[in-house]
């Protein structure tokens, strides 16, 4: 494997784990705990949608000529990029932030999984935790993970059309994610540390841009 791969997995893997973070600081703030046990079925469930997105994307990499697959896998990559920092620019000019106070969840636990539920649960993480419990349950762990990792389905097929390895990425996201999780509430706890989690969007879109060039040039 090249050396430009391996920064682009590590790269991937990063910046797939930034919105991990944000999560994170956002239940430090609130002094939420999530233990280790959710902790590492978030990043179980956001390493199997990781393998399954790139499953996809390697399926579509076999169909195409390597340089053909490697140039859309690039550019995909640097619009995922380029859409993740519009997307936290403009939440920052709205001021929105996962710390506001969250709605009252009414029915919402009662009601079937649907995509809306799990993408509200991404942008506020504590409009389930209807009894402000001190740590999060398997509901709440479960919808969070798919939160996530809807939220990298693209990234992971463009991954897969770069020919990335499929365990390596796969097992990298898995780690970061505990890691990202575990960082963000430490630095959710420390009013000095809460503005990482206004720069992660920015941040991850860079990264990803990043691995598109890099892909495509080398």
């Amino acid at each position: 494997m090249h050396t430009v791969h391996l920064f682009s997995i590590l790269t991937l893997a990063i910046s797939s784990n930034f919105d991990n973070l944000g999560v994170g600081i956002a239940y430090g703030i609130r002094g939420t705990c999530i233990r280790f046990p959710s902790n590492l079925l978030i990043a179980l469930i956001t390493g199997a949608g990781t393998l399954l997105s790139m499953l996809a994307g390697t399926t579509l990499y076999r169909f195409l000529r390597p340089e053909l697959a490697t140039l859309i896998g690039g550019l995909a990559m640097i619009g995922i990029g380029v859409w993740v920092i519009v997307q936290a620019t403009g939440r920052l000019r709205k001021g929105e932030s996962s710390t506001e106070q969250p709605p009252d969840p009414g029915s919402v636990i009662s009601q079937h999984i649907m995509f809306s539920h799990i993408m509200k649960f991404l942008d506020d993480p504590f409009f389930l935790d209807r009894v402000c419990s001190t740590h999060i349950h398997v509901r709440e762990t479960v919808l969070l993970g798919m939160a996530l990792t809807l939220n990298n389905l693209v990234s992971g097929v463009a991954a897969g059309m770069l020919g990335l390895s499929l365990s390596l990425v796969t097992s990298f996201v898995a780690i970061f994610s505990i890691l990202a999780i575990w960082a963000g509430r430490s630095a959710g706890r420390s009013y000095r540390y809460r503005w990482i989690g206004t720069a992660s969007g920015p941040v991850s879109g860079l990264l990803l841009i990043a691995i598109g060039i890099y892909e495509i040039l080398f």
